[in-house]
């Protein structure tokens, strides 16, 4: 049914309600009614809409109405299928999106709202953090669609802004040189600490991951044959605790070879570490982590690392990058040492080959550029 009413401005305009059928549960007759129309046309094309749907797809759920109530139904079950440091990590998105959406009438939500969402937290935020808003968005609502209290899910379609060009970022400021690295682990080792000289070691000659390093066991070290095995890795939970889970990806759970000399500093670490507890006391543990508080033996902060990599780098006046550069920098190095695509991936435990080739463009690009001189000093022999 399609009537006119005229507002306070003294215009005509059209309002449609439609019968949708008896409530399977309740019985009762069941209505939805639009405003707004300027045009009767417009009404009409809206009321052919809403019967379309109902035909193909039946009767929408009526009992959740709000973004919210979908959101908490949709997180009752996802919380489930992931890892709690990832739901910690994710928190911060479903804040933004519950920010913008969280009274929002279903019915109501339209692409335009989502586009300017995102429109508008582009401003702010980074293209990483407007992915993850509109790919946690799409999920919930394809979760109210399924529920059948959509139709359709207009998050889906939203475009989110080209990339930038970020020209005051430089790669060199995210890897070390083999010269660099070479000096930083000088800097370590001037500092006397034989933990902090095996932990910086670790990371540089192995590539391992922060919490991967910090998750290990003297058990996970095959002294014999120099191998360390990756199984585990420290995460906060949605408490913020430090807790052992496992790695980031099934790929991530490897064996890495070490060098004799990256050993012999393991074992050194291991002995110093074994004397000093019995000097305060502390107990040792049957599967006793590497590095731990030497008074309670309880695993390390998970920004450990990072604090005393900035310490080191403030007190020297040294280029500082991120502990997760050390990483970066290892795959780099191991390009330019002759290793192939598929061994550096191994090794690394990248699940994504994208993330591997990111690196192998940086070496092969550097190597281009100190072509033309390499044929120059070839054809001057």
């Amino acid at each position: 049914m399609i009537k006119q009413y005229t507002k306070k401005d003294g215009k005509n305009y059209y309002t449609v309600h439609i019968y949708l059928g008896k409530d399977e549960i309740t019985g009762k007759d069941r209505y939805t009614t639009r405003r707004g129309f300027k045009t009767k046309k417009e009404a009409l094309l809206c009321e052919a809409k809403i019967k379309t749907e109902i035909a193909t797809n039946g009767l929408l759920n009526t009992e959740v109405t709000t973004f919210k109530e979908i959101y908490e139904l949709w997180y009752e079950g996802y919380q489930h299928t992931i890892k709690e440091s990832t739901l910690l990590v994710n928190q911060h998105i479903f804040d933004l999106l519950l920010a913008k959406l969280e009274n929002m009438q279903l019915k109501k939500l339209t692409l335009p709202y989502c586009q300017k969402i995102i429109n508008n937290y582009s401003k702010k935020f980074s293209l990483a953090v407007l992915k993850k808003i509109k790919i946690y968005g799409s999920m919930i609502l394809d979760y109210a669609v399924k529920m059948k209290v959509i139709y359709s899910n207009p998050m889906k379609d939203v475009l989110l802004p080209k990339p930038k060009d970020d020209i005051t970022s430089d790669d060199k400021d995210k890897y070390y040189s083999k010269e660099e690295l070479k000096q930083f682990l000088e800097l370590v080792e001037s500092e006397q600490d034989i933990k902090l000289t095996a932990m910086f070691r670790l990371l540089a000659y192995t590539g391992i991951r922060k919490g991967e390093l910090q998750a290990l066991n003297w058990d996970d070290i095959d002294f014999t044959n120099n191998m360390i095995t990756v199984n585990k890795t420290l995460a906060l939970n949605t408490e913020k605790k430090v807790v052992v889970q496992t790695p980031k990806s099934k790929s991530s759970i490897r064996s890495i070879s070490i060098d004799e000399q990256t050993a012999n500093i393991l074992k050194r670490w291991k002995l110093k570490q074994r004397e000093r507890f019995l000097m305060i006391g502390t107990r040792i543990k049957k599967h006793q982590p590497c590095f731990t508080e030497e008074v309670t033996n309880s695993y390390l902060y998970l920004n450990f690392m990072n604090a005393n990599l900035k310490r080191i780098c403030k007190k020297n006046e040294f280029k500082l990058i991120k502990v997760h550069g050390f990483r970066h920098t290892h795959c780099s190095l191991l390009f330019e040492s002759g290793f192939t695509i598929q061994e550096v991936q191994d090794r690394l435990g990248h699940s994504d080959l994208k993330t591997t080739m990111s690196i192998y463009a940086h070496v092969t690009e550097k190597h281009r550029d100190n072509m033309a001189d390499k044929f120059a000093k070839f054809m001057a022999l």
